[in-house]
């Protein structure tokens, strides 16, 4: 595939998981105690967008910048965070 087919699917992929983590986010403050793996969801779906990101910018683009290993940093204390959160469940 061309460049610009696969950054053009990480941007529709990064758009509807980010939707997806706005709704799951909103729904868990709703009901607090009711469903705990909403939050260990939002983490996790939180840290696949992080990691697409890191992964685009270290790999995809010409002009390689420290953000990209910022971005998959984040991606593991996220992921971290819902290996905690299904634990506390």
């Amino acid at each position: 595939m061309k460049e610009y087919n696969i950054g053009f699917l990480m941007e529709i992929a990064h758009f509807i998981l980010s939707i997806v983590v706005i709704i799951l986010s909103v729904y868990a403050f709703i009901l607090r105690g009711e469903y705990r793996l909403v939050f260990f969801t939002v983490f996790f779906l939180t840290s696949v967008i992080l990691a697409m990101m890191g992964i685009r910018k270290l790999k995809y683009i010409e002009k390689k910048t420290k953000l990209g290993y910022v971005y998959i940093a984040g991606s593991v204390i996220m992921l971290g965070l819902s290996i905690v959160s299904i634990i506390k469940m």
